[in-house]
């Protein structure tokens, strides 16, 4: 080794000392950076413990969880019928749908995976959403011969039978919501991800999601598709479409501008009034709207801005009122999942009841002593005996209120101890859907 190589060695070896002694200093003295680099080390600390602690976001652990899934508190003012819940399961790939009788038995079961409902190449859904590691079901409904109708979200619409067999599948990136007309025929939202700018859509991109509205006949054909984006411009209300912009310059928005997550039909044995049949109530969550549009003519009859917050579940009450479940969200996280405490900073979600004649909110139900809060999906129901069934979806839990507030019933989707798993849907079916219809369903399956 010559005397320049050693002169570096040593240099090296000096410098490597200093910054050595230094660090000692540092910490022993509280010297600067000393702060800036314990804070970043607490920081890093504190995320890999949360992404320890903290489960997938379609489990929950509650420690106050019911030792039994389902308590009926006042089993005379229970409506009475079977209830379809669908919901997560221990197995990540697999969805459970069940219909559940009134003594917690189940009288009808499916399991639903993708990869078993979705054989080949799926050349309709971009690389990205079906690279995504869950595929989940969001929107399902019993037709009224037994079969269920659902979304693989984002992915594609199925309709099975009673013995999980397959009738159709619609290669349409279907989400959110199914409702069944009384012809049989479903109105579901669909979305389209647009990877580069559109001209039809200024100031939007390259990348965003545009959303539509598919009427799907009962053999899994698209009659209609009306798109959302477009309808808004249509009729004025293109400004509802850069709401998302924090560009002081220029409204440059892009992504899930609108979030479409519900559509349902007037339906035809509803009395008119400011609304009518067909008409279709459509919940737009991101801009905090709700609109109600006339299919046939592609015109909004009915706009809502602002009333409610990250809603979900746009219901028609009657001809001239509609309700949605206000999720009112103001969460900055769900927080610490894994420490038996729900998370909601205190926070309620709602049923929010609006008049389309006045524009105003007629009434606000949050629960009282018995609130209920989600910061994502929720469903309510309203049953014909006057109580309302509440889907809190994040907690994994259902509720039925009678008309005076009090919590007839109740249903917990324990997985296991305490860990629940959520529910992104549920109702209580008609009367006539009992244990002997499903037995016949599956009978005529072959199951």
């Amino acid at each position: 080794m010559n005397g320049n190589n050693m002169g570096r060695v040593g240099f090296f070896l000096a410098l490597a000392f200093l910054i050595y002694l230094a660090g000692i200093l540092t910490v022993r003295y509280r010297l600067p950076p000393y702060a800036q680099i314990n804070d970043a080390i607490a920081q890093i600390k504190e995320t890999l413990d949360y992404k320890e602690k903290n489960l997938p976001w379609q489990f929950f652990r509650d420690t106050s969880a019911p030792a039994e899934k389902m308590v009926t508190r006042d089993a005379a003012r229970v409506m009475p019928g079977a209830t379809m819940i669908s919901g997560f399961t221990s197995d990540e790939k697999v969805h459970a749908v069940d219909v559940l009788s009134a003594d917690n038995r189940a009288i009808q079961s499916w399991r639903l995976d993708w990869d078993s409902l979705w054989q080949g190449p799926a050349v309709h859904i971009p690389a990205d959403v079906m690279a995504r590691p869950q595929k989940h079901i969001h929107g399902a409904k019993i037709a009224p011969n037994g079969d269920l109708i659902f979304n693989f979200t984002e992915l594609a619409m199925f309709r099975v039978n009673a013995c999980g067999g397959l009738v159709w599948r619609l290669d349409k990136r279907t989400h959110h919501s199914v409702d069944i007309a009384e012809d049989g025929s479903i109105w579901v939202p669909g979305v389209i991800s647009h990877e580069k700018g559109d001209p039809a859509f200024p100031n939007h991109g390259p990348k965003f999601e545009e959303f539509t509205l598919l009427h799907v006949s009962p053999e899994g054909k698209v009659l209609k598709e009306i798109a959302i984006n477009k309808l808004l411009q249509r009729e004025g209300y293109s400004g509802l479409l850069y709401l998302s912009t924090l560009n002081e310059h220029a409204p440059v928005v892009g992504g899930d501008t609108l979030h479409m997550n519900d559509a349902e039909v007037f339906p035809a044995t509803m009395t008119p009034g400011y609304f009518r049949p067909g008409d279709v109530l459509v919940s737009l969550r991101n801009i905090n709207t709700l609109l109600v549009i006339d299919p046939e003519t592609e015109k909004i009859r009915f706009i809502t801005t602002g009333r409610v917050m990250r809603q979900h579940d746009g219901d028609f009450v009657d001809g001239n009122t509609i309700s949605a479940f206000n999720n009112n969200n103001l969460l900055d996280d769900w927080l610490d999942n894994a420490s038996g405490k729900r998370g909601t900073q205190g926070q309620r979600s709602d049923v929010t009841v609006i008049s389309a004649p006045s524009g105003r909110v007629v009434s606000r139900f949050d629960g009282g002593p018995e609130p209920f809060f989600t910061d994502l999906m929720g469903q309510q129901q309203r049953l014909a005996n006057g109580n309302l069934l509440i889907t809190e979806a994040r907690a994994g839990r259902l509720i039925e209120f009678a008309p005076d507030g009090d919590v007839v019933w109740e249903y917990s989707n324990v997985i296991d101890g305490d860990l629940l798993g959520a529910i992104s849907e549920a109702e209580r079916l008609p009367e006539a859907m009992d244990e002997s219809f499903f037995a016949r369903a599956r009978q005529e399956c072959g199951g």
